[in-house]
């Protein structure tokens, strides 16, 4: 408005100093109540505008959502550019906010902490999923369960073969047998996974860190082995490994029995509500164990 107004003064001036006072004076003061209804139309399209662009962003955004929940209707991961990964960490999705954003396998933030941290750049990223969705640019059904398939036989059991394969180089019987430990532990532990699945989280720090970890020490210690066993420091090492077997072998004996002690707690909760009930409507008695089986084979 304080263009127009300035436009409109400078030329009611010019005017009047060449003796067109009489006319112009009326003249800027329509072209004045002009100017405030053009700019108060102006300032009203800017902010009808404003309101369109949201509603324009909000609309692509329910798009976006719609399309990423049918997406993981039967697929567990989406690979974006960058390395950002957007995984559905639980079967049932109750909502796109609970995906897990990943970046080159270190977790950043389910969607919902991305959104009220950086607002602007979770509408990018929708925007982006969207897009690779509906251009077909990611892999097809079956081809992702061929992916889980491979990932779970690349687990465990993948790093059980791998510790075998470096134990058959290793000389030394202290340095083996622990090995040994390390590996008869995974097995245990690969068998709770397949027959409890819930507990599959619980390993996941195990074959992402601790036996990669394991394994290029190993690797190191069988070169320096063959190159400097002689070597004041080898015998230091050697004492290094054998402490790192040993506090290996302690952690997945902790983590074997973290990942049956809820099965065992759930159990014996059941148990006791079963003998619980049972006393309470008198259909048995109190009594060890010889002492019942006494009762039942009375009874027969």
């Amino acid at each position: 408005m304080k263009n127009s107004f300035g436009k409109i003064l400078f030329i009611t001036i010019f005017l009047s100093i060449f003796g067109f006072g009489s006319i112009v004076w009326p003249i800027f003061v329509f072209g004045l109540v002009f100017s405030m209804l053009t700019d108060g139309k102006e300032k009203k399209s800017a902010s009808q505008k404003s309101n369109y662009n949201r509603a324009n962003k909000t609309e692509d955004n329910q798009k976006a959502v719609s399309a990423l929940k049918q997406y993981f209707l039967n697929r567990t991961v989406l690979q974006l550019e960058g390395g950002l990964v957007l995984k559905k960490e639980t079967n049932q999705l109750a909502s796109v906010d609970d995906l897990v954003l990943y970046l080159d396998d270190d977790q950043i933030a389910t969607l919902d902490e991305f959104k009220k941290t950086y607002p602007s750049t979770y509408n990018d990223l929708l925007q982006q999923c969207q897009v690779l969705i509906e251009s077909n640019q990611v892999q097809p059904v079956k081809e992702t369960v061929e992916e889980n398939k491979k990932e779970t036989q690349t687990g465990i059991e993948h790093y059980i073969e791998l510790l075998n394969a470096q134990n058959l180089d290793i000389e030394n019987e202290e340095v083996s047998n622990g090995l040994y430990e390390v590996c008869a532990y995974l097995k245990q532990i690969n068998l709770i996974v397949k027959q409890f699945p819930q507990s599959k989280e619980k390993t996941a720090k195990l074959t992402r860190y601790y036996l990669p970890i394991l394994l290029e020490i190993l690797d190191s210690y069988k070169q320096l082995d063959k190159s400097a066993r002689n070597h004041e420091e080898f015998q230091k090492t050697h004492q290094r490994l054998l402490k790192t077997i040993l506090l290996i072998n302690e952690a997945l004996k902790t983590i074997t029995t973290s990942l049956t002690q809820e099965y065992f707690m759930d159990l014996s909760a059941d148990m006791t509500t079963l003998e619980t009930l049972l006393k309470k409507d008198g259909l048995v008695k109190e009594g060890s164990i010889s002492d019942l089986r006494k009762q039942v084979s009375v009874r027969e």
